[in-house]
């Protein structure tokens, strides 16, 4: 699947621009990372299989990576050298589907609370154009359709349920070409020590007689994070900071699992065209806001995205199994908040350049968009990752996206995961009540609420997240220098986007979560006493799309 230029001339000498076994007429976009708009690993792709209990072993795997080889073409596709990297999750207990086995039909909890995997094969050679990866995909996908019995996708003892590539996940969308955190961070000039950084969420519940401090509660952020060096450092330096003094430190709530080195190494390359600057303190805010909320919640802070806040779907799922069997506990309530995006284009909104012509990089993205709204092996991937944690009573929360502009006619939809049935998406307002008591989204948020591909509208949430500017933002805990590189001397800032609406959703429902009077143990439980009895929630929305709100403000 080639893309050519109008002209058949090459736009530079950048032998990476060609296939030395074709027509030297053929261009194709560049390779990451020289490509604008990235999207997915070149070289690589994911495949989800069920299987028995028993372990996978090297010898099955390599079985498997044979037979997929005779479906490729080598000169053209390139085979898989490598023997394929897989990452396991365990089927429940007996004890985990007794605890749990009314939240999902039995039809949904057969697959999930069984064992899957996850592999992620790599190519080596073939064609030079990132574009032939899409037909690769597309061709895997129909010798093994989903519609089809086990029988028929089993490979290698192995049951094929979906392919996909290693989308990229960000915290902004960006890298494919649109949104960005809401806003850049701003300084906060005033005392460190009474900065009001307080949210009037806890107020709210306190009101309702549902507030828990957060105790007994595990809140797991899979997100940036900055080194361990720097977080001793910030609270040997500065334990005058409300927030770095309970939770950093040797009795601090904060729990660190840094990525490993190859991992990061992979990712290096990997950062934002608009917003090309580090945003490593970009996990430990939302550690922050969330330890506002309920200071005795242990937080588990997972990073499985790089210091430019760009990962993979394969750093996530990493992460995801790093929590699944390290942190969890059947027998503990547990949050967990997802400020990243998935950056596969869902709707024509996710994209900025279609249309353009003699634009290698437009012409890709135009051709992955046509490539997304078909696929729907990507969706049920994600479906068994988080649907297991619904079905461990563990819903994850998850921004819905920063790729609204202004002058846009409408808000985009969310993205994955937010869009997923299994997840709670979390849209952003700005931080102050309308004259008719209703809330405004920002300037830059998607819809909460998202249609899934059989038209069902998946219900999200909105609340604040704030606008780009000193004081209009969200004030949270800031460690590093601005991307201005200005010093930052009160170890606060402003800052805006669904990222930070989202760990407010999270706080509220950890808190709630760990009051005893409550009885509660399941995040989904946690989220109906919000909506019902707790927080008031209004309706905003134009067009007859009506969004939840959670009032908040921070003073």
């Amino acid at each position: 699947m080639a893309i050519k230029g109008k002209d058949g001339n090459d736009r530079d000498d950048d032998d990476d621009r060609h296939d030395s076994g074709h027509d030297d007429k053929e261009k194709y976009v560049s390779k990451m990372p020289n490509r604008k708009y990235a999207y997915f690993r070149d070289d690589q792709f994911t495949v989800l299989v069920t299987h028995s209990n028993d372990p996978i072993d090297d010898k099955q795997l390599q079985e498997f990576a044979t037979a997929i080889n005779r479906m490729l073409d080598p000169r053209r596709d390139g085979i898989i050298e490598k023997t394929p990297e897989i990452i396991t999750f365990p089927g429940f207990t007996d004890e985990e589907i007794r605890q749990n086995q009314d939240l999902l039909s039995r039809k949904k909890l057969a697959p999930v609370s069984k064992a899957f995997s996850i592999l992620k094969c790599e190519l080596t050679g073939g064609s030079r154009d990132p574009a032939r990866l899409l037909d690769i995909v597309s061709r895997l996908k129909q010798q093994f359709p989903r519609n089809a019995d086990d029988q028929q996708k089993t490979v290698a003892g192995l049951t094929i349920q979906g392919t996909s590539f290693n989308w990229l996940t960000n915290i902004t969308s960006e890298t494919g070409g649109t949104g960005g955190p809401g806003g850049r961070p701003s300084p906060y000039f005033g005392n460190r020590k009474t900065a009001p950084y307080h949210l009037n969420i806890v107020n709210q519940l306190q009101a309702k007689n549902i507030y828990g401090d957060g105790e007994g509660v595990d809140v797991i952020i899979l997100d940036t994070a900055p080194c361990a060096h720097e977080l001793v450092a910030a609270y040997k330096e500065w334990r005058d900071h409300p927030i770095i003094a309970t939770l950093l430190g040797p009795k601090g709530k904060l729990h660190l699992y840094p990525a490993p080195y190859d991992e990061l190494v992979r990712l290096a390359c990997t950062s934002l065209n608009d917003f090309d600057f580090s945003m490593e303190n970009h996990g430990s805010f939302i550690a922050g806001l969330i330890h506002s909320i309920v200071p005795r919640a242990e937080i588990h802070l997972i990073e499985v995205l790089n210091e430019f806040g760009v990962g993979d779907m394969w750093s996530f799922i990493r992460g995801l199994i790093k929590a699944r069997t390290e942190i969890i506990n059947p027998n503990r309530p547990a949050v967990f908040s997802c400020s990243w995006m998935l950056v596969e284009p869902l709707d024509d909104s996710h994209c900025r350049h279609l249309g353009e012509t003699g634009d290698l990089d437009a012409e890709f993205e135009q051709a992955v968009l046509e490539f997304s709204k078909s696929d729907v092996d990507t969706a049920h991937m994600l479906e068994f990752l988080f649907g297991q944690l619904f079905g461990l009573g563990k819903q994850a929360i998850a921004a819905a996206g920063n790729d609204a502009r202004v002058g846009d006619s409408k808000r985009p939809p969310a993205r994955y995961p937010a869009a997923l049935s299994s997840v709670k998406g979390v849209g952003a307002t700005i931080n102050e009540q309308l004259a008719n008591g209703k809330y405004q989204p920002t300037v830059y948020s998607n819809f909460s609420e998202s249609p899934n591909k059989k038209g069902v509208v998946i219900r999200g949430i909105v609340t604040f997240g704030g606008e780009e500017g000193e004081g209009k933002g969200v004030l949270g805990l800031y460690l590093g220098e601005f991307p201005d590189c200005s010093c930052n001397e009160s170890k606060w800032a402003w800052w805006c986007g669904t990222s930070f609406a989202t760990p407010i959703v999270a706080g509220a429902v950890a808190s709630i979560l760990s009051r005893p009077r409550n009885n509660i143990i399941r995040t989904q439980d946690a989220i109906k006493k919000l909506y019902g009895p707790g927080v008031k929630i209004i309706k905003e929305g134009k067009a007859g799309k009506q969004e939840d709100a959670l009032p908040v403000t921070q003073s």
